[in-house]
C-alpha cells in the first residue's frame, strides 16, 4: 500500500484495488484550502485504475466534486451514514455505489478484505486485511466508539498499520 495526501491511500492486489478519501483535483472549502504539493504521476496512475474508491465521509476535503468527476466511472464504497445522504445524491447522479455493511468483512479482491466502523459523527473508519497484514485507516474519525473494537481485531494480524490525520490545515498522514 502507499498513502499520499491528507487522507488517500492506494491499496494493491497485483494491481491498485482500492483508494481512499482520493483529493486529487479541485481546492475545496471555498478554495480556502488547496494542495500542498503534486501528486506524483505514478501514484496518480494508481488512484486511476484502482477498481474501488471509499469515501469515509462528506467533507470537502475527503469527497470533493473536481475528484468525483474523476473517479464517477469507479464502485464508489460508502459507510452506512445515518439518513444515507451522500449515498442518494450519488445514486441520483448516475453514479454507482455500494453501502458497505457495519463491522462486517466484505472481499474486494483475492488477497484483500475491508470492514467499514461508520460513527455517530457521520464519519468512518476503513479496516483493511491485506492477507494477515492491517490497515487501519483513521484518516480524521478519531475512531469515536471503536477503540476496544479495533484492538481486539488487531490482534488477529501479524502486522499492523494505523493510518491517521496528524496535525491540522496542511494535514499529513502518520504512519505508526
Amino acid at each position: 500500500f502507499e498513502t499520499i495526501g491528507n487522507a488517500t491511500a492506494i491499496i494493491h492486489d497485483r494491481k491498485p484495488v482500492l483508494v481512499t478519501d482520493p483529493w486529487i483535483a479541485g481546492d475545496p472549502y471555498f478554495g480556502s484550502w488547496g494542495m500542498s504539493h503534486e501528486i506524483p504521476s505514478a501514484q496518480m496512475e494508481n488512484i486511476l485504475n484502482c477498481e474501488y474508491v471509499w469515501f469515509s465521509h462528506g467533507h470537502p476535503d475527503h469527497l470533493i466534486a473536481d475528484s468525483l468527476d474523476k473517479l464517477s466511472n469507479k464502485k464508489i464504497l460508502l459507510p452506512d451514514h445515518f439518513g444515507g445522504r451522500i449515498n442518494s445524491e450519488l445514486v441520483a447522479s448516475g453514479i454507482n455505489t455500494r453501502v458497505l455493511p457495519s463491522a462486517e468483512w466484505v472481499d474486494i479482491s483475492k488477497n484483500i478484505k475491508i470492514m467499514c466502523l461508520p460513527d455517530y459523527n457521520q464519519d468512518a473508519v476503513l479496516l483493511i486485511a491485506i492477507n494477515d497484514n492491517l490497515i487501519v485507516n483513521l484518516n480524521d474519525s478519531g475512531a469515536r466508539g471503536y477503540i476496544g473494537f479495533i484492538k481486539d481485531i488487531s490482534q488477529n494480524f501479524k502486522k499492523r498499520y494505523a493510518l491517521m490525520g496528524n496535525n491540522y490545515g496542511n494535514v499529513d498522514m502518520l504512519n505508526i
